[in-house]
């Protein structure tokens, strides 16, 4: 394959573009696909890196876990700092959504 003026003009300030033309030769991608391609790759490379090493939860802030994801049939996090934190619940789609809001509403 080879890569045309268009493909060129999308991969303008990629981060590897000589990987990324490889990509496109091996893919067979599109112009179109190029230029979504490239914006995820100059997003990714403008994110901070993430630290790798989490510190490891306690018991309790994993039984907390636990309980309120069996509570409410959905994956639930708790990242705490000290007394404060944040409690994560993930829904899939907004059913999911208006079932935790029912719950939380109920007295």
């Amino acid at each position: 394959g080879k890569l045309s003026a268009g493909h060129a003009r999308a991969l303008i300030g990629v981060p590897d573009p000589d990987a990324m033309a490889r990509e496109i030769v091996e893919r067979g991608l599109n112009v179109r696909e190029v230029e979504t391609l490239a914006q995820q790759r100059a997003q990714e490379a403008g994110k901070p890196k993430k630290p790798h090493k989490r510190a490891a939860k306690d018991v309790d802030t994993l039984a907390v876990e636990k309980r309120l994801s069996d509570a409410l049939g959905l994956s639930v996090t708790i990242e705490g700092r000290g007394e404060a934190g944040v409690v994560q619940i993930k829904y899939v789609d907004l059913d999911q959504l208006d079932e935790v809001i029912r719950r939380l509403e109920r007295e």
